[in-house]
């Protein structure tokens, strides 16, 4: 969750309160209430904070090259603000991410601030946007140390070694923009499309959700989060815990995308489209013998064979449309 974007506005009651606005943050926890919550269903929390900048401290508008860098110098006072409440959100709220955005300000050992948040989370993560400007110099220092690459709008067209999770809004926003109109967004095909795709490329999609100022998820924002929820619901096992498989793409003799994935000895191939035909030809798979094919969602039993790196198989016509289909293969 955002616990401080670029307008500085906190969303929890710091000990460290904002010294340019009086009284600048939440009435509520939200962070400690939203926290709790999520760690209730057994899922882990992370942090964004918007660490560079903060237009409280800095109030010279972006409006070439220049001030975007002229954004990055700030008083000393605002490196001790800033780190004083990365060291509170890790101590008080246990986050298993931290996602620090556009550079942290000079003047911190980020090695120091990183062994603190490992040390309390053996298993958590952080992002690739720490570098430090030099306000002499006016460049950034190298970077000394990320988990995982994150991209803006950005897919990759390759499987990556490295974890990579690429971020967007569902719109063109990162937060509600209430100009925006329904062809602004992402449908829900196109989204399903997308996961299915980055995944299969061993990257993470971290999608942006604005809520409005009520604390409401927009209608058609809802929409399409619910299409791609009832998707998972009969397909998540092919992204689940999944790793990449060989390869990342594929094609059926029809024209459709594929994109696969795998865990253990299951190859998933997900199909990014209905199929029109009888019969499906997944063309070269990479495998020479199967064991088994499963339709997920699908309880039926499956025909197919297997003819040398080609796979058929027979579609079941009592399918409901679907923005993607998966296929689980037993190797």
């Amino acid at each position: 969750m955002t616990t401080k974007h670029s307008d500085g506005f906190l969303l929890w009651p710091s000990k460290q309160p904002n010294p340019k606005k009086q009284n600048y943050f939440a009435s509520r926890d939200i962070v400690g209430e939203l926290t709790d919550a999520v760690k209730e269903e057994g899922l882990q929390m992370g942090f964004y904070y918007c660490t560079a900048w903060d237009w409280t401290f800095n109030l010279n508008p972006i409006k070439d090259a220049q001030s975007f860098l002229e954004n990055y110098i700030n008083p000393p006072e605002y490196t001790d603000y800033v780190n004083t409440h990365i060291y509170e959100l890790i101590e008080n709220y246990g986050p298993m991410i931290l996602w620090a955005d556009m550079g942290y300000p000079p003047g911190t050992n980020l090695l120091e601030l990183f062994a603190y948040f490992y040390n309390r989370q053996p298993l958590g993560v952080i992002n690739d946007r720490w570098k430090q400007l030099d306000p002499e110099k006016k460049k950034f220092s190298k970077l000394i140390h990320y988990d995982f690459l994150t991209p803006e709008y950005e897919i990759s067209k390759k499987i990556k070694k490295r974890k990579w999770e690429t971020c967007r809004g569902i719109g063109t926003s990162f937060g509600y923009n209430r100009f925006e109109t329904e062809e602004d967004y992402l449908s829900g095909k196109e989204l399903i499309h997308m996961f299915a795709d980055i995944v299969s490329k061993n990257g993470n999609l971290l999608l942006n959700i604005g809520p409005q100022a009520n604390g409401k998820i927009p209608e058609l924002q809802k929409k399409v989060l619910l299409e791609l929820g009832e998707w998972l619901n009969s397909n998540g096992e092919a992204i689940f815990e999944t790793r990449p498989w060989r390869f990342a793409e594929g094609i059926t003799r029809e024209g459709l995308q594929v994109r696969f994935t795998h865990k253990n000895e299951i190859l998933y191939a997900i199909i990014l489209g209905k199929p029109q035909n009888d019969i499906i030809v997944i063309k070269n798979i990479g495998v020479n013998n199967v064991l088994n094919v499963e339709l997920l969602g699908y309880k039926g039993k499956i025909e197919w064979d297997l003819k040398e790196e080609d796979l058929l198989i027979s579609f079941p016509k009592k399918i409901i449309d679907s923005s993607a289909v998966s296929f689980k293969i037993s190797l």
